[in-house]
């Protein structure tokens, strides 16, 4: 078994070459194409995170036909804005992120155009976006990819899910972890369309929620990297399969907690019921004393007595 930690770039490289290949023959099609500007792209991005490339386009398409301007978004209640989302994982923290991104532009430029970030470096384009008020490494990273053409990977949570899953990176790994690694093995024109791919391996319906409970399932020795593309073709075919495994490291060390939980309430009750024997005993012992002292003390009464009348 090869841990994400021991392969080397080289490796890694390859197997994603490998994934991609098994992942273009479910997947059909090509990265899309958008000319979305720069605060549309932010927009869209918190639309995107954790869910599938179809359900985003769908709930942006929503986000600016309900309403009838991004001013009106800007004012609208969190609640109002929430309902937009109603179906995906957080909908109050996405609307929210639109309404930060919005309200942080206007108030900055006086108008809804962020088009200027272009012309900034990577670095001092991170920066003002790190400004916005509770924006993601995702949401970030994806519109520095998008809008400016930047040599990052976005990786969201169910992204990250399904490349541990891979053994492509470590089980603790965050999304933010997990997009620097992709960033050290892919090359900048090759990352848009793995991006793509895994974010729909990550999000398909009949195999997301292997995704979404694999750090409660990792096999005795890790997920295994160098057999991806393999394990991956196997999943394909036989999607439940890949859930019934023999061991896992947390349901051993559940295991052995139990046993050492069990074994110290053992030990407990052991030492209690030593515990209670000695206070019986020493009760015990204490009432023969205070018995023999009593008759001892009735003896001598009645010799004095006797003593007396003589």
């Amino acid at each position: 078994m090869a841990a994400a930690s021991q392969l080397k770039a080289s490796d890694k490289q390859n197997i994603c070459r490998k994934l991609v290949t098994v992942l273009k023959k479910r997947y059909k099609g090509s990265v899309p194409k958008t000319s979305r500007p720069t605060l549309e792209t932010i927009l869209f991005a918190a639309c995107l995170e954790d869910v599938s490339a179809a359900a985003a386009v769908d709930r942006f398409e929503r986000l600016t036909e309900e309403f009838h301007d991004l001013n009106e978004i800007r004012v609208s209640s969190i609640s109002e804005l929430s309902q937009i989302f109603v179906g995906l994982p957080e909908p109050e923290r996405r609307a929210m992120r639109i309404r930060n991104t919005l309200q942080y532009v206007f108030e900055k430029h006086f108008e809804f155009d962020f088009e200027a970030i272009r012309r900034k470096t990577f670095d001092a384009a991170d920066r003002q976006l790190g400004k916005i008020k509770g924006l993601s490494p995702f949401i970030r990273s994806f519109s520095l990819q998008a809008a400016l053409g930047s040599h990052v990977v976005p990786v969201d949570q169910t992204m990250c899910n399904a490349a541990i899953w891979l053994g492509l990176v470590e089980p603790d790994a965050t999304p933010k972890a997990a997009s620097e690694v992709f960033k050290s093995i892919l090359r900048k024109a090759d990352a848009p369309q793995f991006c793509h791919l895994l974010r729909q391996l990550a999000t398909d319906p009949k195999l997301k929620k292997t995704f979404d409970t694999v750090t409660d399932r990792i096999p005795e020795d890790g997920y295994d990297a160098k057999s991806s593309p393999e394990r991956l073709t196997e999943f394909f075919k036989n999607p439940a399969a890949s859930r019934k495994q023999k061991t896992t490291k947390k349901t051993a060390a559940a295991s052995k907690k139990k046993k050492t939980t069990n074994k110290k309430k053992t030990v407990a009750k052991s030492k209690t019921t030593t515990s209670r024997k000695k206070k019986s005993s020493a009760s015990s012992k204490s009432s023969t004393k205070k018995k023999t002292a009593r008759a001892g003390k009735k003896t001598t009464k009645k010799k004095k007595s006797k003593a007396s009348s003589r």
